[in-house]
């Protein structure tokens, strides 16, 4: 799909979801879904979901948070959603998507490139085949998403990543075509206590996640979003599983593979190349066997701490040696309005750009706009061997990142963001770097 056609879609469904013709709504809702997660509800949803996962696109999607005030108004599209849940509660399909517009300006550029332009669409899908209904339920999974640069040179991945910084300031908006991202089968077992699944994965899904992976709704730098020293594979083959211990202790693991590709297709590689990464993680949560999944994209998640292990192949084809590291997070819902996280990294090898790294940030609800996201991060970063050969000048990084989220209908979000980059890397003439942004996201 071309960014021509994604932008006439985008604004298509925008005028469709009421930002001109709907009216101001009453008071915001309570969390409706915090109450659920306190509940001895049957475990009818499997818990090794991660923040992009297809479900929690779909859940995403059918949000009905909202405030009211200024510039804030109703969706037009309740029918359509009135549809979608009669059919996943009749027939056991769920479905759902988005479309994102992500701009960004950069105080300096490598490559005289200050401002980019990206879209984002993606297309989510659940078939509850086996058992529906019950706590062994077996779906099938399905994402497929186009991502493109719009109206300039670059992507915002691209011209970040030519900003000056350790990494890109944006990950996910780059320059790929259509492609299925995510396709696997997955299902719990045993009254919860085992989770599994197998086929098309995003490693971020399940490899030291936590909520704020989300870059459709919450922080996207790379140094933020996800842990900078852990070498993720593209989408690609896998397996993972997890098994609960007690009702709070786990133990998870799998094998990916190391060649995956956003857009092609990993099968041969997966088969010929032998070159695989491995992960193995434990911890403990406190929605352990509940509805709520603990790697869920909405802050009601609760408290989990976890350390990560993982274990790199040689990369014969890519010239890339074996690598190893470990990964820490813990995050918390500090109270009904507020959310904390810390997370660290350590990687032994040239597989990453970061060989060591630290972060932590909270994000915080209005107390009148529950569908308001307020975010304040930071992190710290050692540039690894291979960069600091390289770049022989540079000093270790701090990135921050403070967004806001606003909703202008249950599924109409603006979000500006800034990131303030101290010792860039890459460019160690320049002392920090300024990057201005803002993020319009239509799920339907």
């Amino acid at each position: 799909m071309s960014s021509r056609s994604q932008i006439w879609l985008l604004l298509a469904m925008l005028q469709g979801s009421g930002v001109v013709l709907a009216q101001d709504i009453g008071p915001a809702a309570e969390y409706e879904t915090v109450v659920a997660a306190d509940t001895d509800q049957s475990p009818n949803f499997p818990l090794r979901r991660g923040p992009a996962s297809p479900e929690v696109r779909i859940q995403e999607s059918e949000a009905n948070e909202q405030a009211a005030g200024f510039l804030r108004r109703e969706t037009m599209l309740g029918p359509w959603f009135d549809y979608k849940r009669k059919l996943r509660d009749e027939k056991g399909i769920g479905f759902g998507g988005g479309a994102t517009l992500l701009y960004q300006n950069y105080s300096d550029s490598l490559v005289d490139e200050n401002d980019a332009l990206g879209s984002k669409i993606d297309l989510n899908g659940v078939y509850e085949l086996f058992r529906r209904g019950t706590d062994e339920v077996g779906t099938f999974n399905i994402s497929l998403e186009s991502r493109n640069r719009v109206l300039t040179d670059l992507s915002p991945a691209e011209a970040g990543a030519a900003s000056g910084a350790l990494n890109p300031t944006a990950v996910t908006y780059s320059n790929d075509e259509l492609g299925i991202k995510q396709f696997f089968w997955q299902q719990n077992l045993f009254d919860n206590r085992f989770q599994y699944a197998a086929g098309r994965l995003f490693s971020p899904n399940y490899v030291d996640p936590y909520p704020l992976t989300n870059d459709n709704r919450y922080i996207v730098s790379y140094d933020l979003g996800i842990n900078p020293t852990i070498p993720y594979p593209k989408s690609g083959l896998g397996a993972v599983g997890l098994v609960y211990l007690d009702d709070s202790a786990y133990v998870g693991g799998g094998l990916l593979n190391a060649n995956g590709s956003y857009s092609g297709n990993d099968f041969s590689s997966f088969i010929q190349d032998n070159e695989y990464f491995y992960f193995m993680e434990l911890g403990a949560t406190k929605n352990a066997r509940k509805p709520v999944p603990f790697s869920t994209d909405r802050i009601t998640n609760l408290d989990k701490i976890s350390l990560t292990l993982w274990y790199k192949d040689d990369q014969k084809s890519r010239q890339i040696d074996d690598s190893w590291g470990a990964g820490f997070t813990a995050h918390a819902l500090l109270t009904e309005r507020y959310f904390g996280f810390v997370r660290a990294g350590w990687s032994d090898g040239d597989a990453t750009t970061t060989d060591a790294y630290v972060s932590s940030g909270v994000l915080i609800r209005p107390p009148t706009t529950v569908s308001d996201v307020l975010g304040l991060t930071a992190s710290y970063l050692h540039p690894s061997k291979s960069v600091r050969r390289n770049f022989e000048d540079s000093d270790n990084q701090l990135t921050t990142e403070i967004f806001y989220r606003f909703h202008i209908t249950p599924h109409l979000a603006l979000t500006p963001h800034v990131q303030y980059i101290v010792e860039p890397v890459r460019n160690p003439d320049d002392s920090s770097l300024v990057v201005l942004g803002a993020r319009v996201r239509l799920t339907f």
